[in-house]
């Protein structure tokens, strides 16, 4: 099962808080700023609202 937008972004905080307690402070910058990214994509655009011809959900959601 897919983890959905938010569980996704919500892992990557979790990681970049490790990294940033750990001393790894430009893994933390990679992994605070792609959960950002994620959640406002996710905001912003979804294949469901469809915006993408072409585009399976299905497919999408699983990285296929």
């Amino acid at each position: 099962m897919p983890l959905s937008d938010e569980q996704l972004a919500k892992r990557l905080l979790n990681l970049a808080t490790d990294a940033h307690l750990s001393g790894n402070y430009l893994a933390h910058l990679w992994l605070s700023q792609a959960a950002a990214r994620i959640m406002e994509l996710a905001n912003c655009w979804h294949p469901s609202l469809g915006h993408s011809d072409g585009v399976n959900l299905g497919e999408w959601e699983t990285g296929r």
